[in-house]
């Protein structure tokens, strides 16, 4: 088969793509291992592609698929990334952004009485996250997922979304008319763009992300699942016009399969929203160290237990020098330790004794096998245990029968 031929017939499925439209317009996250499973006996360029995409995007969210997918997608999108940025500032600035489009609907030729409910669904939703965020709400996606699953709010909402994409090209017509072959941009937001449950194509994606995302500081990434040559999915990435000055710029994932577009999700999506709620009046508060700078500790101060104070260690007003005779000659020698430390202050009211095989200098010789103190197995191992081959006191223990049964218990009576 030629490559045209298999270009005609992937257009031919595409043109045939009857999703299933059962469920949510908007449904919950799902693990990306169920895309592998569905593909699992597919063509091996679709098995090794969605192998790779599970292992970079731990899980997606699916999209009804009834003509609208490609538009609910970027709208839930928008939604939700402005919801986990949890700026309230910047979702009011979204608001009015998105009021000032009204002129440009004017402009082009649309009636103000027939979109200016579709503008107010958006603007509402709009209010609500803002209102969520302002609650400390920590089911504000939840609320979120619950107003695109309305019919009524979603269909408005991609509507208007719509309108905005048709005048925005319709205003823009020298950026999108080299890519349209035989027909002129009027023509083609007659038959792609304005008409409802249809769905939306790269060009229509292109202007969208160009007039409503990339303004509110949204970079885009599209995943195309095909049969094209290699092992991971393409992608074509967009990056917002304005970025925020911290440098942590917002991103909407999208996975287009021939007609269809659902959402991808990376480990660093999920963020837990309660924990960034934390008021810092709250006594359990603690700043993330990111939000000082690279040389800057004080954040070590909110953690329980933590002080920038130097620690003043507490150690005895004692010099101890093993005797050079208690140290058997050795190519490797143990290191003597010296510790001659005048303390400022006890930072215990506990007084420090020393035992007296700390302080009896003495004791490397007087010890035997026979007499020695009870040490651990680890302290036999030291060198400068007399219970060490390494020890010029050396003795091997020598077991004696009587021993094994002569043993007392805890009275001094045998057992």
């Amino acid at each position: 088969m030629t490559s045209e031929e298999e270009m005609a017939e992937l257009q031919k499925l595409s043109s045939e793509y009857n999703p299933d439209v059962v469920g949510d317009f908007v449904g919950h996250r799902r693990s990306s291992d169920a895309i592998t499973a569905e593909y699992a006996r597919a063509d091996p360029i679709y098995v090794l592609k969605t192998q790779a995409l599970a292992n970079r995007y731990y899980q997606y969210r699916p999209v009804k698929g009834d003509g609208n997918c490609g538009w609910r997608a970027l709208a839930f999108g928008y939604f939700e990334v402005l919801y986990r940025a949890t700026n309230r500032e910047r979702i009011e600035r979204e608001a009015a952004r998105l009021k000032s489009y009204n002129t440009l609907l004017n402009r082009v030729g649309y009636d103000q009485d027939l979109y200016i409910d579709f503008v107010q669904e958006t603007l509402d939703l709009l209010d609500r996250t803002a209102a969520s965020l302002g609650r400390q709400d920590d089911d504000g996606e939840q609320k979120l997922l619950a107003s695109f699953n309305d019919e009524g709010i979603s269909n408005s909402i991609i509507t208007h979304f719509r309108l905005i994409t048709s005048a925005w090209m319709k205003s823009n017509a020298a950026l999108y008319e080299p890519f349209l072959l035989n027909v002129s941009i009027d023509q083609y937001r007659a038959a792609h763009i304005d008409p409802y449950q249809v769905e939306i194509e790269h060009l229509g994606v292109h202007a969208c992300i160009d007039a409503i995302l990339k303004p509110a500081g949204i970079a885009v990434d599209v995943m195309y699942l095909d049969r094209s040559e290699g092992d991971e999915v393409n992608t074509i990435n967009w990056e917002p016009d304005n970025p925020d000055e911290g440098g942590i710029i917002p991103k909407l994932r999208l996975l287009y399969r021939p007609g269809h577009y659902d959402i991808l999700y990376k480990q660093e999506d999920h963020i837990d929203l309660t924990v960034r709620f934390v008021s810092t009046q709250d006594p359990t508060f603690m700043p993330l160290p990111s939000q000082f700078g690279p040389n800057d500790l004080s954040w070590l101060l909110h953690v329980p237990g933590m002080s920038m104070a130097t620690p003043t260690p507490y150690y005895p007003n004692v010099s101890y020098e093993p005797p050079m005779d208690a140290i058997a000659p050795d190519p490797f020698p143990v290191p003597t330790h010296s510790i001659q430390q005048t303390p400022s202050s006890p930072v215990s009211d506990h007084v420090f004794r020393m035992t007296r095989y700390q302080l009896d200098v003495d004791y490397g010789q007087q010890a035997s096998p026979h007499n020695e103190p009870c040490q651990t197995e680890a302290m036999k191992q030291a060198g400068e245990s007399p219970a060490h081959y390494k020890n010029q006191e050396f003795q091997p223990i020598i077991w004696s029968p009587g021993n094994e049964y002569n043993k007392s218990g805890r009275d001094g009576e045998p057992h």
